[in-house]
């Protein structure tokens, strides 16, 4: 029973904030202040990403570029984040060699990353508002415009192996650019005369040769950051020269003499206040036994007349320059971490943001993540100036901090959002509740999709990378993760949740290799991968081995843990299916020692009494991966040189007859999966398509919407399509069937006899292991929506809650006890909510007191008769970012969508948008309008939250 005394402060707090109706205050969640004051404002982070340039929109919103995902991204005034996708390489002038074999499928090469981005931190490509009203970026060997809609032109550059890095508008109305070149591609012709761009906002791009001069012993530079200036030219920096040119293409250069040993200047010019240009740089001053940095910022008239001002703090590289709306200049002041030049000291100072007055005086101030460097600066539309801003670590290991968008008023205070990044959606399978069931590599979630599109989120306790899911004999998904930290140790473990919520986790032994895939095998366990090495440092070592040694393991419902080992030396399992035979069926490939690279494939059969059996290939010096059971009885498994890399898609019968097909040139399949057409489709990561093949080898491709996106697994979905999950495009993907029509047959290979001999495994090893629940309140993650049948409420269940009761205020009516529902409810329906302002929150009961969950409220009535978009829910889940999700409208004829905020501005997205987050600041607002043809079209009812209100926590 629930005591009065703990329900009716809850109610009376609930009043009291929305009996301020609309004079809530707009103000953002504190993350944390530092000591001067400083704060930090988060926006849910899902995984490194890496930002360039930044520049205020036509829109009064803030357009930045995410260099790590090919993403073009827009904050709204009132905080609210949309990214858009970019073609596969857009904003990374290193991923852009179309036949170099150091071409990358993946939208960042790691191996550049740290030394370029710390060394010199904002020779990025940058971004800029064009005349036409559209955003105008760098992107690879061409020049990309994008409407503020999201729609993306491109415009691929005349002259090959050349790449834009700056861009501006002009005083002629088109946009004027810089371009570097690769020279550091091997086996790629370098183009060795440095040229500013001019492209009209059709489209008409005209390239100008510019002569840079040099120091001797350095030779010519190239330009690097241009800028309209006060005359009616356009100017730019190069290394060690300013550079000027007319609208008709007049060249004029300007040496920077050398203070010290020399001057090197770095990306950034703008124009003064005083009418004269403004850039940065270093130079490098010798002294006895050292060389010491020292940052200047310079000054060159219109005529030519130049002058420098050092800066206060030694070490630091100033770059990305702008003029704020208070006449001075700013600037950012970025860490290095390279160990040249020597005497840069080590660790390097943090990274500042900086102002210089028209006659030289310097202020400096820290941003509140000392462990990133600014890389990006403009001014914004609010009156403050806005960054981007990087880790400074050069390791990978800095990668999940992630990247930030910094804002700085004129008086110093700062702010930054975290934006959001990958979560890497990996494995894929269907639930027992007609759902998928997906996890999230780098944030170590498991997802939820209808086949709606409503995503869900679990965060899991296993605090482990996870790798694969399925759904399990007992109604349950079961999912593999594993954790490698100084603290703990190499940590292995098997985890479970209902399709309500409820996670718990289950530690495997010590002895135990790294799970990876997982399938219910028919006996009612579960069945895994895993992997041990003693050359490979992420898995652990099986005592008594050495090389790379592999085995399938058996989880029992009751936790008992049985493994059985390969045979063959060196072999490492790759993935498991259950044959039509009632065995388990698996990939291995054969691992190299000394190379770590895949030298041979085999497909093995274990049957339940422990016995494997091995067979080879064709294709000799190939490993074997992804593997499922046709609908012919026979397995199916993915052939190639890693699992990203297969070309060819194998067929065993269970006697170990083997037959291969021969994918098209240009394709690969990273994973497999049977659909409800008998065919056999896969998910191609390079070619950005989804494949299917029938039994005789004919061969259909489907391109995806979102180029480089990775399609990496499949499953049949409920509905009688085929699921897919997008790492990079950080997507779940969906195609439909029926009727997609015959393809072109691939080539066969011939069938081949088994190629071994039945061979008895070891005993295996059993090993009894307990699991407990984790211990979990019901009520987080409430989500509320409106339709004709009423209030919807949802919510996460839980473990220790002993019931729910419903509580709403309609209309300035409390109802303490709208609905008292048991501890295994995890919905409920209003059917009785009159129209106006209606608001919710649960009340948990616990064995340890009362708990409340988010408050959340719906205008009922509030949306228009048709036209609006479907299931819009709303969801805080504890926290000040609202999650919101919806299906399109009826007919899907909208080309766009407005997420409407009370008393803020419209945000749009684009016309395939199903989710979107936004900043919560105090009671905020929400609708969403469905656009056609630039009018709304219908839009939703009003949802409201009020973040800080429950108590479940995250």
């Amino acid at each position: 029973m629930l005591g009065s005394a703990l329900r009716r402060p809850a109610l009376i707090i609930l009043l009291l904030l929305l009996a301020m109706g609309p004079f809530w205050a707009i103000s953002s969640p504190v993350e944390s202040v530092n000591a001067q004051g400083v704060s930090e404002f988060p926006i849910p982070s899902q995984g490194p990403s890496f930002y360039g340039g930044v520049t205020a929109g036509p829109d009064a919103a803030i357009w930045y570029v995410d260099m790590t995902r090919s993403k073009i991204g827009r904050i709204a005034p009132g905080g609210a984040v949309t990214e858009f996708a970019l073609p596969v390489s857009a904003t990374s002038y290193y991923n852009s060699y179309p036949t170099s074999p150091y071409t990358s499928p993946y939208p960042y090469n790691s191996s550049y990353y740290g030394p370029y981005y710390n060394s010199y931190g904002t020779s990025v490509p940058s971004i800029a508002t064009g005349p036409d009203g559209a955003l105008w970026f760098a992107m690879g060997n061409a020049i990309g415009r994008m409407t503020t809609s999201g729609a993306v032109t491109q415009y691929p550059l005349p002259t090959e192996n050349t790449f834009p890095t700056s861009i501006t508008a002009g005083p002629d109305g088109a946009l004027w650019f810089t371009q570097t070149t690769s020279y550091s591609s091997p086996g790629y012709p370098a183009s060795t005369t440095p040229k500013i761009g001019r492209i009209t906002t059709s489209g008409v791009i005209t390239q100008f040769p510019v002569s840079m001069g040099g120091y001797p012993a350095y030779g010519s530079s190239y330009p690097t950051s241009i800028t309209a200036g006060p005359d009616g030219a356009l100017w730019y920096t190069g290394s060690y020269s300013i550079g000027r040119i007319t609208t008709a293409g007049v060249v004029t250069d300007y040496p920077i003499p050398s203070v010290g040993s020399s001057v090197n200047l770095t990306p950034g010019i703008t124009a003064g206040s005083d009418g004269a240009l403004w850039f940065t740089g270093t130079t490098y001053v010798p002294s006895p036994g050292s060389t010491t940095q020292q940052g200047i910022v310079g000054r060159i008239t219109t005529a030519g007349a130049l002058s420098g001002f050092p800066l206060p703090t030694a070490g630091l590289t100033p770059s990305g320059i702008t003029k704020g709306p208070d006449g001075a200049l700013w600037f950012l002041e970025s860490s290095n971490t390279s160990v040249y030049p020597p005497g840069t000291p080590s660790p390097a100072p943090p990274g500042k943001i900086a102002r210089i007055t028209t006659t030289g005086a310097v202020t400096e101030y820290s941003p509140p993540s000392t462990s990133r460097s600014p890389v990006s600066i403009t001014a914004g539309p609010d009156g403050a100036l806005w960054f981007t801003e990087n880790p400074t670590a050069s390791t990978s290991s800095a990668l999940p901090q992630g990247g930030k968008i910094g804002r700085i008023t004129t008086g110093g205070a700062t702010s930054e959002f975290t934006l959001p990044g990958s979560s890497f959606p990996e494995t894929i399978t269907t639930g027992p509740d007609g759902a998928l069931w997906f996890v999230e590599q780098t944030t170590n979630k498991i997802g939820r999709v209808t086949i709606n599109g409503a995503i869900t989120e679990f965060a899991t306790p296993l605090g482990a990378q996870l790798a694969s899911i399925a759904a399990g004999p007992d109604g349950a998904l079961w999912f593999t993760g594993s954790l490698s930290t100084s603290a703990v140790g190499y940590s292995v473990k098997l985890g479970r949740i209902t399709t309500g919520g409820i996670l718990s986790e289950h530690p495997l032994p010590a002895t135990s290799g790294t799970p990876n895939m997982i399938v219910a095998g028919p006996d009612g366990a579960l069945w895994f991968t895993e992997t041990a090495s003693t050359y490979y440092s992420p898995y652990p070592t099986y005592p008594g081995t050495s090389g790379y040694a592999s085995r399938i393991g058996r989880f029992s419902l009751s936790g008992t843990v049985t493994e059985y080992p390969l045979t063959t030396a060196n072999a490492v399992v790759n993935d498991l299916a259950v044959g039509s035979d009632g065995a388990i069926w698996f990939t291995a490939s054969i691992m190299d020692t000394t190379t770590g690279a895949v030298q041979g494939g085999r497909v093995g059969r274990l049957a339940m009494s422990g016995e494997i059996t091995e067979f080879s290939p064709v294709t000799s010096g190939v490993g074997a991966f992804s593997i499922a059971l046709g609908r012919d009885g026979a397995l199916w498994f993915t052939v190639g040189s890693n699992s990203l890399l297969a070309g060819k898609i194998g067929r065993i019968t269970t006697g170990g007859v083997v037959t291969e097909f021969t994918l098209p040139s240009g394709t690969s399949a990273a994973d497999l999966a049977t659909g409800p057409d008998g065919a056999i489709w896969f998910a191609d990561f390079l070619g950005s398509k989804i494949g299917r093949i029938t039994a005789g080898g004919a061969v259909t491709q489907f391109t995806i919407p979102t180029p480089g996106s990775g399609p990496y697994a499949i499953a049949a979905g409920p509905d009688g399509a085929m699921w897919f999950t997008e790492q990079y495009g950080n997507k779940i993907g969906r195609i439909p069937v029926s009727d997609q029509g015959p393809g072109t047959p691939a080539a066969t290979a011939t069938p081949v006899p088994p190629s071994s001999t039945p061979t008895r495994t070891a005993t295996p090893t059993r090993t009894a292991i307990a699991t407990t629940p984790a211990a979990v309140i019901g009520g987080r993650g409430l989500g509320i929506s409106a339709d004709n049948g009423g209030v919807h409420l949802a919510w996460q269940g839980g473990t220790v809650q002993t019931g729910y009761t419903v509580a709403r205020l309609a209309n300035g009516v409390v109802t303490m006890s709208l609905a008292t529902l048991g501890p295994s409810a995890t919905s409920f329906t209003d059917t009785s909510a009159p129209q106006g302002l209606d608001c919710y929150a649960l009340m948990i009961a616990t064995p340890a007191g009362q708990r409340l969950s988010d408050l959340e409220c719906v205008v009922v009535g509030s949306r228009t008769a048709s036209g609006s978009p479907e299931a819009f829910t709303l969801r805080l889940n504890q926290t000040s970012t609202a999650n919101l999700t919806w299906t399109p409208p009826a007919g899907g004829s909208q080309d766009g969508y407005a997420l409407l905020t009370y008393g803020g501005p419209p945000q749009p997205l684009n016309a395939t948008a199903t989710s979107a987050t936004t900043t919560a600041n105090g009671l905020s607002c929400y609708a969403l309008a469905a656009m056609s043809g630039g009018s709304m079209a219908g839009y939703t009812d009003w949802t409201c939250a009020m973040p800080g209100f429950g108590n479940l926590g995250p």
